[in-house]
């Protein structure tokens, strides 16, 4: 989230398989201020299936809890982007180790389902890639209170500092 002030970790590369209890001591031992965990979803007996849409999970309520303001934020951008959801509320789950052992607001996101035509045919999409990881990214700023804060192109940043040169 360069241009906008907010500093990200991976805890998982291709290369690097940590445990879900190792992601979240990572996150706990940087000090996140929050952890998310990035999936694609899947439904049926095998082959495809009619459950389709992104969804939030966060382990527990109450609703007012930060885990779930978080989760909410970044469904209201998905809603406002026209992405199909397939709750418009955050889900809660107990039992996913990401979600329970970080210290910091935690939401899962479902993106859509890997068993769903429809959601495939998106998935494999870049534009709507592209979509999720904005909607994602703003939501998470708009959990934070951060605003966008857009990086200056090479002639702008150059022509301020020659302006500031100058003025020395």
């Amino acid at each position: 989230l360069g241009g906008w002030g907010v500093e990200v970790k991976l805890t998982r590369t291709r290369a690097d398989k940590p445990s879900l209890t190792q992601r979240a001591q990572v996150s706990n031992s940087w000090g996140a201020d929050v952890f998310l965990s990035l999936h694609s979803n899947a439904a049926g007996n095998g082959g495809w299936y009619d459950a389709r849409g992104l969804s939030c999970i966060t382990s527990s309520g109450p609703e007012s809890a930060n885990r779930n303001k978080l989760a909410r934020a970044i469904l209201d951008r998905a809603r406002k982007a026209g992405v199909v959801l397939r709750s418009d509320t955050p889900a809660h789950d107990m039992s996913l180790t990401v979600l329970t052992k970080t210290a910091a607001p935690a939401a899962l996101i479902e993106y859509g389902f890997h068993t769903s035509r429809e959601d495939v045919a998106l998935l494999k999409d870049p534009a709507y890639r592209d979509t999720l990881a904005q909607i994602t990214a703003q939501g998470v700023c708009d959990y934070l209170g951060v605003e966008r804060r857009e990086e200056p192109g090479a002639d702008e940043w150059a022509a301020e500092a020659w302006r500031k040169a100058k003025k020395r």
